[in-house]
């Protein structure tokens, strides 16, 4: 089972970690995830119900060119006069008057390249997105046969650019915020007995960040971890526990004694300096992180 977190552009490296695993055709019963992640995790599944491991990877190189095309440049982005501004703009502006037009590169792509009532109803593994309740914070976790294009939209939005998205009379923001990804659904839902979780957020930084939009963004990424990390440590917690109880207690304490946790972060591949940029989607970025991906998906697997 397969645990991925959401990390904006980020989730390139996620792409790639899922291109080496189906190349080396692992099976795979479940998959939690939340905003890149969950869109990853989509992706994936939708390919593997219409053609197999090979669809799911031309499906998922398909979404990150589309991607990739429709980013700004990054040395526009970089730019320091022009980066200030769109800084700016986001610490004024609604996400509605910065879009008044509702412009949604993801929900076209998405519509276009994911076949979801075949996904409903014909996924061939488990799926578990999480999206997060403006009114009280908690998460609200979709399964396959209740995904549609607004729950991952919900689960992708980010609410200083996306407006919030209404599902069932209830508005949702970025699941990261309140499952980043879901871990004790995911447990519950399947039979494995080794989770993988892709981590795309840093741990811990050297030094504290001094410019606004650098305070900005690891304000958002403590926000994304707190969710992360209580999850896991209670999870751990409970596997610790089980192991110290005698063998024959429960089926369910047998598979929790057993359980295996492994991480594959994206901050033992890259440079600090190179984790940042959530929203710099440009093509040469994308592939670089792709490839890191990969690369340190084939060393857990050669392990």
């Amino acid at each position: 089972m397969l645990a991925l977190q959401g990390g904006g552009a980020l989730g390139a490296f996620t792409w790639g970690v899922l291109d080496a695993l189906l190349e080396a055709r692992m099976e795979i019963e479940a998959i939690s995830g939340a905003s890149a992640g969950a869109v990853n995790g989509v992706l994936l599944a939708s390919g593997l119900a219409k053609g197999g491991p090979e669809e799911a990877r031309a499906l998922l190189a398909r979404f990150w060119d589309r991607v990739s095309r429709m980013s700004m440049p990054a040395w526009l982005t970089d730019h320091w006069l022009i980066a200030g501004a769109l800084r700016g703009s986001l610490d004024i502006l609604s996400p509605a008057q910065l879009n008044p037009l509702g412009f949604d590169p993801l929900r076209s792509i998405l519509t276009d390249l994911v076949d979801f009532e075949r996904l409903r109803t014909r996924s061939p593994i488990k799926l578990h997105i999480s999206a997060t309740r403006v009114k009280d914070g908690s998460a609200r976790i979709f399964t396959a046969p209740e995904i549609t294009i607004e729950a991952v939209l919900a689960s992708a939005c980010l609410p200083r650019l996306s407006e919030s998205v209404e599902i069932d009379g209830e508005y949702f923001w970025d699941g990261g915020f309140s499952a980043n990804p879901p871990l004790r659904e995911l447990v519950w839902s399947s039979r494995s007995r080794r989770m993988i979780v892709v981590e795309l957020l840093a741990d811990a930084i050297d030094d504290p960040p001094t410019a606004a939009g650098d305070i900005s963004q690891r304000t958002l990424e403590l926000a994304f971890m707190t969710s992360y990390r209580r999850e896991l440590e209670a999870l751990e917690a409970l596997i610790e526990r089980c192991r110290k109880t005698f063998s024959g207690f429960s089926k369910v304490t047998r598979r929790l004694r057993s359980l295996q946790i492994h991480r594959i972060s994206i901050a033992d591949h890259l440079e600090p300096q190179d984790l940042g940029r959530p929203h710099d989607a440009s093509l040469h970025r994308i592939l670089r992180l792709k490839e890191e991906g990969q690369s340190a998906a084939r060393a857990w697997l050669n392990k």
